[in-house]
């Protein structure tokens, strides 16, 4: 497993971003909307503001943190 700061707006932030999102909504019966959650844009997760931490596994992204 590797960790990298990376930035939200890759491909591979995304995915994972997208696979969480698909995730909450399977789980809550009412579904989950992220639009109606409190939005981070892209500079709050970029630093010195935040940070998007992106884990892979081969290669391969697997999850993240922010």
């Amino acid at each position: 497993m590797r960790l990298s700061v990376e930035s939200p707006d890759t491909p591979a932030a995304r995915y994972c971003l997208a696979r969480y999102f698909e995730e909450l909504r399977a789980r809550f019966e009412a579904g989950f909307d992220p639009a109606l959650g409190i939005p981070a844009t892209s500079r709050q997760l970029t630093p010195p503001y935040g940070y998007f931490v992106l884990a892979t596994l081969h290669g391969e992204p697997v999850g993240a943190a922010l």
